[in-house]
């Protein structure tokens, strides 16, 4: 079984890499030619032209850039860096407010992705799931130039007329329809800057910041005290770009530099294996293919549901389109199942693909420490704050399946599904990096 997975993962790295040409000079830089990867071979790599030709070179013939751009392709997932969310989310929006230029005419979307995905070293994603709901595919022509503005700017203009936007999303600068990213909505955390009262902050805020969209009104966005000298605000990314360019010096954004895990649920090895970053490059694989090349390069359990996934009409041969790099595996799972309506969770074996609705049904005990939360009887506040921001559909007081209390340890004993429990860990760091000074 070990050999036939290395095996396969084997040819999905090599298929992989023939997926798409790129320029190759040597190391005179006289010498170009537009070539796919076939394969390398000892010291030597052998490339298809464009007309089906294949010639073999020296690898020392190569440039240096070549030569580097081979080394990275063949760095193993495991040896790779690790990339926490929060300083790839940071890595693009930095690039989105760096200055670009482009001139598109008739270019395909994927194709215009992939121009400032490399000019500005940031990984795009398309929700492929969305576009197809609204007739959109990946191929719909941009005709577009622009000379001066930030890479959010010139998205904005260029995805405006298909009615798409963007958002960050599983480590990558995903495309969407505009109706998805105004449903989906993150829950951060504000330390506050000066002094101000949270009755007046929070009548400021959504008197400013898209009135419409809060629960007080019947809308998705929420806020909630925490009276250690934070705000938690659910809403949509949109929206907390307004709330951070218009509060600045009254409130500044917290994320704990440490990435949060759920120990009880998921085990160190699989922890570590899932942060790991990753590349993957496939045309229309089956699913099975792509979960043995997962479990053989990563060296992880990755079991498929066959059993849910036959309720929903969807077999181990089920089509796979991904080209994602530099994200880590967590991402790249969410970004592979997402199109198909699926999702994953992880315990102390592995990995699990499974339906939405078998992995919402179980529900899991986890008991987060939070005596530093909770000092001066701030319990009501820290559960408020939970339960307004984080799934706010999913928790007992609403008939949702889970719930919340303070346990007889000072933890914070919360009953839920694995996908609720990531964002509840996020956001119980993010609070603790708050309260430091």
């Amino acid at each position: 079984m070990k050999s036939k997975l290395a095996l396969m993962s084997l040819l999905c790295f090599l298929i992989s890499f023939t997926l798409h040409a790129r320029e190759w000079t040597d190391s005179t830089g006289v010498f170009r030619v537009e070539a796919e990867l076939v394969e390398v071979a000892g010291a030597t790599v052998r490339l298809k032209k464009t007309d089906g030709t294949i010639v073999a070179v020296p690898l020392g013939r190569l440039s240096v850039a070549d030569q580097q751009y081979l080394k990275s392709l063949d760095q193993k997932p495991s040896e790779a860096r690790k990339t926490t969310p929060g300083a790839a989310e940071a890595a693009i929006e930095t690039a989105l407010n760096q200055p670009t230029q482009c001139e598109f005419v008739e270019t395909p979307l994927s194709d215009v992705l992939d121009y400032f995905s490399d000019h500005h070293a940031i990984p795009f994603g398309l929700d492929r799931r969305s576009l197809d709901d609204v007739g959109i595919g990946s191929d719909v022509p941009i005709t577009a130039r622009h000379r001066q503005g930030d890479l959010a700017t010139t998205l904005d203009t260029i995805l405006e007329p298909l009615d798409l936007t963007w958002v960050i999303r599983h480590s990558v600068l995903l495309i969407t329809t505009k109706a998805e990213a105004e449903a989906m909505c993150d829950a951060r955390v504000y330390r506050l800057m000066r002094q101000v009262t949270f009755d007046e902050l929070i009548r400021d805020i959504t008197g400013n910041i898209a009135p419409k969209s809060w629960d007080t009104v019947g809308g998705p966005g929420s806020l909630s005290p925490v009276p250690s000298g934070a705000l938690v605000v659910a809403q949509t990314q949109a929206n907390h770009r307004q709330i951070e360019k218009h509060y600045q010096g009254v409130l500044k954004r917290v994320r704990s530099p440490v990435p949060a895990t759920v120990p009880e649920l998921i085990g160190p090895a699989v922890a570590k294996v899932l942060s790991t970053d990753t590349r993957l490059e496939f045309i229309e694989a089956p699913l099975k293919d792509v979960v043995a090349f997962l479990e053989s390069s990563h060296d992880v359990e990755v079991t498929l549901d066959t059993r849910a996934l036959d309720d929903v009409g969807l077999g181990t041969d089920t089509p796979i389109t991904i080209n994602v790099r530099g994200v880590r595996l967590a991402s790249a799972l969410s970004l592979i199942l997402r199109p198909l309506e699926l999702t994953w969770t992880a315990d102390q074996n592995g990995i699990r693909i499974t339906i939405p609705e078998v992995a919402e049904g179980k529900i899991e005990l986890v008991h987060y420490p939070v005596n530093a939360l909770v000092q001066g009887g701030q319990t009501d506040h820290l559960i408020e704050a939970v339960t307004s921001c984080v799934a706010p559909a999913a928790w007992d007081q609403v008939g949702g399946p889970g719930s919340i209390r303070l346990g007889i340890r000072g933890t914070l004993d919360v009953r839920q599904s694995f996908g609720v429990h990531q964002p509840v860990a996020q956001l119980l760091a993010d609070l603790r990096e708050a309260r430091k000074p």
